[in-house]
């Protein structure tokens, strides 16, 4: 999977903060929502350890002297490794986030096929929800359209079924939490934000995918405005403008927010 360089933090995944320019509280301040992924897995919940935890090189059942197991983190949780599906731990994330101030998550979602993990990622998000919803918090979702491109690349998908499972994909957001007076809209267009994309690389194929919604989605972009289906783009640390070190310097990320 991508985004190596922090795959593995505590809890909530802040990798990336946005600030939304829409006022909602009393206050008058932005919104601040924070990047989520909901990719872990434990053997309480699923019988196996995820891949999150191993990256095909850890093993979490080896326990040190200090009672800490060995997992694909630079840093270790709190609570310890945990399941992207445990109630208790999104009780804690959710309070977590309102202590905060944090009004929000943007999930990073793979869809809802059930292909390589993609199935119990959904179900993850899914439960997540609804912990956002007891909470009084937003929500919005980041969509992966790589995931299509992993489904043809692997025999899955013919290339010539991949606009219909976008299709499907949004269907599935429209009945399950667009129309949600919990998911975060943007004078009335439900917030939709894709990582890349990565497979669906021109406008008209999104004018596509949204064409049977009911409302259009408000539609960014990373890097750069997909014109002239998306209203705008969001930025993501450069960790490609990491110094030999392994190190990401003002400087460096400076100049791409400058360039963004």
């Amino acid at each position: 999977m991508k985004k190596s360089y922090i795959d593995h933090p505590i809890g909530l995944i802040f990798i990336i903060l946005l600030l939304v320019p829409l006022y909602a509280r009393e206050d008058q301040r932005p919104l601040l929502l924070a990047h989520y992924m909901p990719w872990h897995q434990t053997p309480d919940f699923y019988g196996y350890w995820g891949y999150h935890w191993t990256m095909n090189h850890f093993n979490p059942d080896n326990v040190d002297e200090n009672g800490r197991r060995e997992i694909a983190s630079h840093y270790y949780p709190l609570n310890g490794p945990y399941d992207s599906t445990d109630p208790d731990i999104l009780e804690y994330e959710v309070l977590l986030m309102r202590l905060c101030g944090i009004d929000g998550v943007l999930v990073d979602w793979y869809g809802s096929e059930n292909f390589w993990d993609y199935a119990v990622l959904n179900y993850a998000t899914e439960m997540l929800f609804e912990a956002v919803k007891r909470a009084g918090l937003r929500f919005a979702i980041v969509y992966e359209d790589q995931t299509i491109m992993h489904m043809v690349n692997n025999s899955h998908l013919k290339s010539s079924q991949a606009l219909d499972q976008g299709k499907k994909e949004m269907a599935f957001l429209q009945d399950h939490w667009f129309s949600s007076d919990v998911y975060f809209k943007i004078s009335g267009q439900p917030l939709l934000l894709v990582f890349g994309p990565q497979y669906f690389k021109e406008s008209v194929a999104w004018q596509s995918l949204f064409a049977g919604l009911p409302i259009q989605p408000q539609f960014y972009t990373l890097d750069n405005r997909l014109s002239p289906v998306a209203v705008g783009a969001y930025p993501w640390p450069p960790m490609w403008k990491s110094n030999t070190q392994g190190i990401l310097t003002p400087a460096a990320l400076d100049e791409y927010l400058s360039q963004f």
